[in-house]
């Protein structure tokens, strides 16, 4: 019997202590009456939650095939729970959309997730702005983008965490990494675990009782 190698023994332990995982595929109606298509990667038991936000035009398949999306969903996924949608007019969603249909899409993606999970919005490109636009949200507390664009400027509130894989302006994000996946995924995931400030706190109390 040939001998596992330690790098298999840990690669074997590791997968013992990670928590049990599935996709679901589930529909959120938007305000107008759009069936909206979405896709949970979810770890029982996990209350951290990264919503994808897509490029222009984009939805789903899209997201996943970007390379640098792939890879930070396999990196994320160990711990935190992912949420990607396909707005309206794309994929598997009814109607079609301009800038406001899409946030209006976003809130109502935000609003079908459970009441006790933490947000977390990465914007890839021009999804930067539809996340930014949506960073008013209580639960909110991390704007992330992979080669974000947006003339929008943050909440001061807000942290962003920029990941940038090409060439792009001066950003006005608070961090940014250029190329370093590693880094930026150990940032995001610190920022999600500190408290929420007590501005916001305030918030969500004010929201919860509406």
């Amino acid at each position: 019997m040939k001998r596992m190698s330690p790098k298999g023994w840990r690669q074997w332990v590791a997968a013992l202590c990670t928590p049990p995982r599935f996709e679901r595929r589930s529909y959120v109606w938007s305000t107008v009456g759009y069936r909206l298509h979405t896709l949970h990667l979810q770890i029982q038991e996990q209350s951290n939650t990264i919503v994808v936000v897509p490029d222009h035009s984009e939805g789903i398949i899209e997201s996943r095939a970007n390379s640098t999306i792939n890879r930070l969903e396999h990196m994320f996924f160990c711990a935190e729970n992912i949420v990607y949608y396909d707005p309206a007019g794309t994929g598997e969603s009814w109607g079609s959309g301009d800038n406001e249909e899409h946030i209006d899409n976003l809130r109502c993606v935000l609003e079908s997730i459970p009441e006790h999970h933490v947000l977390c919005l990465l914007g890839i490109g021009e999804g930067l702005s539809t996340a930014l636009a949506c960073a008013d949200h209580p639960r909110v507390k991390l704007i992330l983008d992979v080669n974000g664009r947006s003339g929008m400027r943050m909440l001061n509130e807000i942290e962003r965490i920029s990941l940038c894989t090409e060439a792009v302006s001066r950003h006005d994000c608070q961090s940014c990494f250029v190329g370093d996946l590693d880094s930026f995924v150990k940032l995001a995931r610190k920022k999600l675990t500190e408290p929420i400030s007590f501005s916001r706190q305030e918030r969500i109390v004010a929201s919860s009782k509406c």
